[in-house]
C-alpha cells in the first residue's frame, strides 16, 4: 500500500507541552485470552479505508484509487521471564476499487523461543516466514510498472539465533549469531529468477559496561549470498559481506536510551566483472523522552546494498525522525520524516527519497483505537522513469479483545 524503502518502519509521534499534566494510560491495550493450558492467545482486528493518488508509483499516467485493507492478527504465548515461547500469524488483504490488478494478500508467520540455561547462560531462537510482495513502480518493477499486470510477489524464510554469554551484570558480555534467509519470487519468472537467493550471516557482538548502563560495543559480521541464476552476459551477484563496526550503547535515567556504532564494510563480489564496495559504514538510534507522555525518536545509517534492478550495489544513507506527543488522556499524535539516499554504482543513477507522515490517534476504549494518517512520499531521480511522488489518506480501526 504505501512504499517501503528500508526495513526499519518509520511509524513516530508527537510529544508536549510542559502545561500538560502526565495521564493515567487510557491507550489500546488488547486484552489476552488464557487458556487451561497456561497459554495466552492476543487477537487483534485492524480494518482500513483510504485514497492512494498514484497507486502504481508511476511517474506519468497517474492511476489513483480507494482502497481497503483487513489485517487480522493473533499472537500465542507461554512460559516465563526465565524460558518461555511466542508465535505470531497475520495476514493483510488489500482491494483497490478502481485498480484490481493492484490488490494482493500477503502472509506473515513468526516463531520464538528464550531460554536462560543459567545468569551466565541464554539463548534465543526466532524463524518466521514472510508471504508477501511489492507494489507495482516499486522493488523488482521499478521505473517499469507498465510491463509488470500483477504486483510482484515473493517469499521470504528467515531463521537465526543468538546465544549470549556473561550476566547482566556482568562488566564484559558477549552474544554470537547466525541468521538464514532466503527470497524466492512467486511471478514474472522470466525476470525474477534471477533475484532468489539466500544468505547466511554469522557475528559476534562484545558489551563492556564502563559505567551504570553504558556499554562499549564491538561487533563483527560475516554474510555470504547466493543468487539462483545468472542473467546471460552478465556476471555473478554473489557475493561475501564483512561488516565491523564499534561504538556505545546506552540507557540513561530512564529517559534517554540509544545506541550509536561506525565502522568499515567490504563487500566483494565473487567475479571481476562487478566492481566491489570498501567504505564507511554506521547505524545509529536514539530515543528521548523528556515527560511520560512524549516520545523522540531519530535513527541514522549507511551501507552497501544488492539492488532489486539494475547495478552492481547500491550505497544507501538514511535518516528518520519522528515525535509522539500525548495531548489528552485517549488522544495522541504521531509526526515522522524519512530521507534515503541512494548512489548506485555499475549505473549512472542517484535517488533522493522523502517521506512525511502525520497520524492523528483515538483510543476510544481500551479495546478500540480510531486512527486518521496522511503520507507524502517523494522520490526524485536523475533517471525520470523513477521519479514520483505520491499522497496516501487513511482512516483505521483496531478491535482487541
Amino acid at each position: 500500500m504505501l512504499k517501503s524503502k528500508t526495513k526499519i518502519a518509520l511509524a513516530t509521534a508527537t510529544v508536549i507541552s510542559s502545561f500538560i499534566p502526565s495521564v493515567q494510560s487510557a491507550e489500546f491495550d488488547p486484552a489476552p485470552y488464557k487458556m487451561e493450558s497456561g497459554l495466552v492467545l492476543t487477537p487483534v482486528l485492524e480494518t482500513s479505508v483510504g485514497y492512494d493518488d498514484n497507486v502504481t508509483n508511476s511517474d506519468a499516467d497517474e492511476k489513483d484509487s480507494m482502497f481497503t485493507v483487513i489485517s487480522p492478527s493473533a499472537t500465542l504465548a507461554g512460559g516465563s521471564e526465565v524460558s518461555n515461547a511466542v508465535l505470531e500469524y497475520g495476514f493483510d488483504a488489500g482491494w483497490y476499487i478502481d485498480s484490481s490488478d493492484d490488490d494482493y494478500v500477503d502472509h506473515s508467520l513468526k516463531g520464538g523461543v528464550h531460554h536462560e540455561f543459567t545468569a551466565k547462560y541464554r539463548v534465543d531462537f526466532d524463524a518466521s516466514y514472510q508471504r508477501t510482495h511489492d507494489a507495482r513502480g516499486t522493488g523488482i518493477s521499478e521505473g517499469n510498472e507498465g510491463l509488470f499486470d500483477d504486483v510482484t510477489k515473493y517469499d521470504i524464510y528467515r531463521a537465526g539465533g543468538v546465544i549470549g554469554v556473561g550476566a547482566q551484570s556482568s562488566t564484559l558480555k558477549f552474544d554470537v549469531r547466525s541468521l538464514y534467509e532466503k527470497k524466492e519470487y512467486r511471478n514474472f519468472d522470466d525476470v525474477t529468477q534471477y533475484r532468489d537467493f539466500d544468505s547466511i550471516e554469522f557475528g559476534a557482538t562484545s558489551y563492556w559496561t564502563i559505567m551504570p548502563k553504558t556499554d562499549l560495543l564491538f561487533d563483527v559480521g560475516y554474510e555470504t549470498i547466493e543468487y539462483d541464476n545468472t542473467e546471460p552476459g552478465a556476471s555473478s551477484r554473489d557475493s561475501d559481506v564483512l561488516t565491523v563496526l564499534g561504538g556505545v550503547k546506552w540507557d540513561i535515567t530512564g529517559k534517554t536510551d540509544g545506541q550509536a556504532r561506525i565502522g568499515w564494510q567490504d563487500k566483494d563480489f565473487d567475479e571481476d566483472g562487478r566492481e566491489d564496495f570498501d567504505g564507511i559504514s554506521w547505524d545509529v538510534s536514539l530515543t528521548w523522552q523528556p515527560k511520560q507522555y512524549s516520545l523522540f525518536t531519530i535513527m541514522t545509517g549507511r551501507s552497501a546494498k544488492d539492488p532489486d534492478t539494475f547495478g552492481d550495489y547500491v550505497k544507501e544513507t538514511t535518516a528518520k525522525g519522528s515525535w509522539r506527543h500525548k495531548w489528552l488522556e485517549r488522544f495522541t499524535t504521531d509526526v515522522a520524516l524519512q530521507y534515503i539516499d541512494e548512489s548506485y554504482t555499475g549505473l549512472d543513477r542517484d535517488d533522493e527519497y522523502w517521506e512525511a507522515s502525520l497520524a492523528a490517534i483515538y483510543d476510544f476504549r481500551r479495546w478500540v483505537r480510531i486512527k486518521a494518517e496522511y503520507v507524502w512520499s517523494d522520490q526524485d531521480s536523475n533517471i525520470d522513469s523513477v521519479t514520483y511522488d505520491k499522497n496516501v489518506f487513511l482512516m483505521s480501526v483496531q478491535v482487541s479483545l
